[in-house]
């Protein structure tokens, strides 16, 4: 705003050329001719630009301030409109909703996105302070470089995952489930290097299975690197069979290295994205039965 006002100035009061100022304050001339015939149309028009840039700006400083008091009160922002009756209510001010929702994109780097549902005690102070320490914990281990090995269990239960199909718009969009029965339990352990392991049961995983699995894992392990309990280190959830006495007990007989993830923190899990890499699409293109008859 104040680099217009000096074109204006060079060019109305001190006879500047339009080139020259254009050329001084490296703008296109035409520029030059739109700001000077806008103040000769209106002479007000430099300080009415000077107030809206005003308003705009304060506009803003309170979308940002009623945005951080909603995030401190820890409400969730579903709408601009949420976020104009805040203003409105502290304030006495009244934004316009799209000027809400450009400066929360903007100024803020907001984005309006699907809310991924958690318990109310994953975003627990408690849980929260937990996640903290984790990552202090971790972040070392990784920078290392240990070998983390990540164990965790799934199951299979079906043989079709994909969620969504193509289909004609008058017709219904609905495909047969194909159920697996007995269902089947996934035992599976990843490590930092891309190595995968699985097992598959048909029993429900509980400490024995988990520990089997454990055993057959570590006879791997000895035949591949005697020495690899060295700089290698399992990375469990807080599973309750994962975190018993009696596994904590045998996992130290086995003289292993443990650490377990925070509550709620599956983003922390490696073995969750190659389950998610797992359940994608048709496991069962064939069409083989997978029931019990």
């Amino acid at each position: 705003m104040h680099e217009q006002a000096q074109i204006i100035s060079a060019y109305c009061d001190d006879l500047q050329p339009q080139k020259e100022v254009a050329l001084q304050y490296r703008v296109a001339p035409a520029l030059v001719g739109s700001l000077v015939k806008r103040q000769q149309l209106d002479p007000f028009y430099l300080s009415k630009r000077l107030e809206k840039m005003w308003t705009a700006f304060a506009e803003t400083e309170a979308v940002e301030t009623a945005v951080a008091e909603m995030q401190k009160s820890r409400l969730e922002i579903t709408s601009a409109r949420q976020v104009q009756e805040q203003i409105q209510k502290k304030a006495g001010q009244e934004v316009a909703i799209h000027k809400i929702r450009a400066a929360m994109r903007g100024k803020l780097g907001m984005s309006y996105r699907t809310a991924k549902k958690v318990p109310k005690q994953g975003n627990s102070e408690r849980c929260l302070v937990l996640r903290q320490q984790y990552a202090l914990k971790m972040l070392p281990l990784l920078e290392a470089p240990k070998r983390i090995i990540n164990v965790d269990e799934s199951w299979i239960n079906e043989t079709g995952f994909f969620r969504k199909l193509w289909q004609s718009k008058t017709e219904s969009c609905s495909a047969p489930a194909r159920i697996v029965s007995p269902r089947l339990s996934l035992l599976a352990a990843i490590d930092t290097e891309g190595n995968i392991w699985f097992a598959l049961t048909q029993a429900n995983t509980d400490s024995d299975v988990l520990l089997l699995f454990f055993l057959s894992l570590l006879e791997r392990l000895d035949r591949e690197a005697p020495s690899w309990r060295e700089d290698t280190i399992f990375l469990l959830d807080g599973a309750r069979y994962h975190t018993s006495a009696g596994t904590r007990a045998h996992f130290e007989q086995m003289r292993l290295q443990v650490i377990y993830t925070a509550p709620y923190s599956y983003e922390s899990s490696p073995i969750e994205r190659l389950f998610a890499a797992l359940k994608l699409g048709e496991l069962n293109p064939a069409r083989e039965p997978t029931g019990k008859r």
